[in-house]
């Protein structure tokens, strides 16, 4: 039952779409709703994944924050 209470938001944030425009409120809102269901996922035991790369940082802008 608590899969299927979530089943339209599930299938929602597999899409491209729902990830388009997200923001930190929808963001929240999915981790508040999924949270609980996390264990129910299975373990299995994996190997590491490796990786090799390099953050680059893009150019600097100034901006303002209000006080």
């Amino acid at each position: 039952p608590m899969v299927r209470d979530q089943m339209v938001l599930i299938q929602d944030v597999q899409s491209d779409a729902w990830w388009q425009d997200v923001t930190v409120p929808m963001l929240e809102g999915m981790r508040r709703r999924l949270r609980d269901l996390i264990k129910l996922i299975e373990k299995q035991k994996r190997r590491p994944i490796y990786t090799d790369f390099e953050d680059e940082m893009g150019g600097r802008c100034r901006s303002s924050c209000p006080a």
